[in-house]
C-alpha cells in the first residue's frame, strides 16, 4: 500500500537560506584576505615605475600629499615634520620598514628629506609606485 502526503513542497525555501550562507561566507573570506594593508586612506597620484616589489604587511606608510603646502601623514594620520621624527624614533610594534606614498607632483626635496629622516633611524624604505602610467 502506497502512502501519499498533502503536503506541498517548498524547495525553493529550502534551498535559498544555503546558497545566502555560503555567499557571506565567501564575501567575508574575500574581505578578511585582501590586501588592503598598504592603503593609508590618503589619495595620491603616484608616479609610474615598471618594477615592482612584493609587499610588506607590517610596515609604517607615510604619504606626501602635492600642492601649495603639501601635507605628511603616518599612517593615515596628519603630522608635522618635528612628530614624525619623534614617532619613528620610539619605533612602536618592532616595524622597522616604512612605504613612502609620495604623490607624483609633491616637492622632491620634501621627499627626500623624509627618505634622509627614515633611514637615518634604521628603517627599511620603499617608494610607493603605481603600475599604470598616467597622464600629466
Amino acid at each position: 500500500m502506497k502512502l501519499e502526503s498533502n503536503l506541498r513542497h517548498h524547495i525553493a525555501v529550502l534551498h535559498t537560506a544555503p546558497i545566502l550562507d555560503v555567499v557571506l561566507l565567501l564575501l567575508i573570506f574575500f574581505l578578511m584576505s585582501s590586501r588592503l594593508v598598504i592603503q593609508s586612506g590618503v589619495t595620491v597620484d603616484l608616479p609610474f615605475s615598471s618594477w615592482s616589489l612584493p609587499p610588506v604587511e607590517e610596515s609604517h606608510v607615510i604619504t606626501v600629499t602635492a600642492g601649495p603646502a603639501p601635507q605628511v601623514y603616518l599612517n593615515a594620520d596628519r603630522i608635522d615634520f618635528e612628530r614624525l621624527t619623534a614617532e619613528l624614533e620610539k619605533g612602536e610594534g618592532g616595524r622597522r620598514h616604512v612605504i613612502l606614498k609620495a604623490d607624483r607632483l609633491a616637492p622632491y626635496g620634501l621627499v627626500m628629506e623624509i627618505s634622509d629622516l627614515v633611514l637615518a633611524e634604521g628603517y627599511e624604505l620603499s617608494h610607493a609606485a603605481s603600475a599604470q602610467r598616467t597622464s600629466p
